[in-house]
């Protein structure tokens, strides 16, 4: 069962991507977000990807050369609890700049959480902070291994219409993969 984080009225994709990481071994994700969950999701896990007629999020995982997808539906279970989370209080131990957005430091929050972040107080300093930023799509080359270290740099590599960006993920000066953001619900 999913809570809803800080005062989000969905459920977020951090905490999707952190239910996937636990539930489901991996090498490479690549997850879209077509629509947000507002309720307590059906979850699926199939071998191969036919008529995605009313999905809500796909994640395509892979593990030894193998694709399996993991597929979200919404329902009308509703999700009756929250937790606390405030993406403010991390912001300090953010440096922001047109190009990229930078952490090192020492916390017990998991990297999606702090990568989601990021990403968003960079749409936020250099966009337009008046706008909702939702993420789009992550992939994943490699699986984020945890660790109490944060040293991450996201780059922002493509900007459409200040609608949609690519943003580069590098942790430890290493790429791991790519976050999409866009503007408003998807």
């Amino acid at each position: 069962m999913f809570n809803y984080k800080g005062d989000r009225d969905y459920i977020h994709s951090s905490d999707i991507i952190n239910f996937i990481n636990r539930n489901y071994p991996y090498n490479k994700i690549d997850i879209k977000f077509y629509k947000l969950l507002r309720f307590q999701p059906k979850i699926r896990l199939i071998n191969k990807l036919g008529n995605s007629r009313g999905v809500n999020i796909i994640a395509k995982i892979e593990k030894n050369k193998i694709e399996k997808f993991i597929l979200f539906y919404e329902t009308k279970l509703k999700v009756k609890n929250d937790y606390s989370f405030d993406e403010s209080l991390l912001s300090k131990y953010f440096k922001v700049n047109k190009k990229n957005i930078k952490c090192d430091f020492e916390t017990e929050i998991k990297f999606i959480d702090i990568i989601v972040s990021m990403t968003k107080l960079w749409h936020l300093k250099n966009l337009d902070k008046r706008k909702n930023w939702f993420v789009a799509r992550l992939n994943l080359f490699k699986k984020i291994n945890e660790k109490k270290r944060k040293n991450i740099n996201i780059k922002v590599k493509k900007i459409k219409n200040d609608k949609f960006t690519e943003s580069e993920i590098i942790i430890d000066k290493n790429i791991y993969g790519k976050i999409y953001f866009h503007e408003n619900a998807l």
